[in-house]
């Protein structure tokens, strides 16, 4: 019976160091998205995520995609992607950010929800998602997600097919 006891009690001292680590891990996506939100509003400062950045905000495979993107593009106009996907916008003055609290969505991969408002000027709020995934210790954008664009990753590989 004492050795049933010991396994029980070891199993739950697993049970609780695990859940600790995964609190840790959706912690550190919670940092990055808020980092991330920093820059926001910008005013004077400048913050080009989809730019020398990339590779700090994105996954390996977005930042190839971006590049290649970028490869096709002829040289005087925009890539596929002309405006800000974390704000949906091309001016973030005014805008107020709401974030939630990251939620675990697989192994290694978690979901932030944002709430983006252009108060008083457009009272509507924006609801932006991105999909997160760890890699190399780090967390990075896999994907960007509205309701205009289901997929901001699906947006780079049409562009790119063309």
């Amino acid at each position: 019976m004492k050795s049933v006891s010991r396994i029980c009690a070891l199993a739950a001292c697993i049970a609780v160091s695990g859940s600790r680590a995964f609190a840790a891990d959706l912690n550190g996506a919670q940092v990055f998205i808020e980092k991330l939100y920093s820059h926001y509003p910008r005013g004077m400062r400048t913050f080009d995520p989809l730019g020398p950045a990339a590779a700090s905000i994105f996954d390996e495979s977005f930042v190839s995609l971006l590049r290649e993107n970028v490869r096709r593009t002829p040289k005087g106009y925009e890539g596929a992607i002309d405006w800000d996907p974390f704000c949906s916008c091309q001016d973030d003055d005014g805008m107020a950010v709401k974030i939630e609290p990251v939620r675990w969505f697989g192994p290694l991969a978690a979901k932030a929800f944002v709430q983006i408002q252009f108060a008083p000027t457009q009272p509507a709020t924006e609801r932006i998602e991105l999909d997160l995934i760890a890699m190399h210790g780090q967390w990075r954008v896999h994907d960007v997600r509205t309701k205009a664009v289901p997929s901001l990753r699906a947006v780079l590989i049409k562009a790119n097919a063309g």
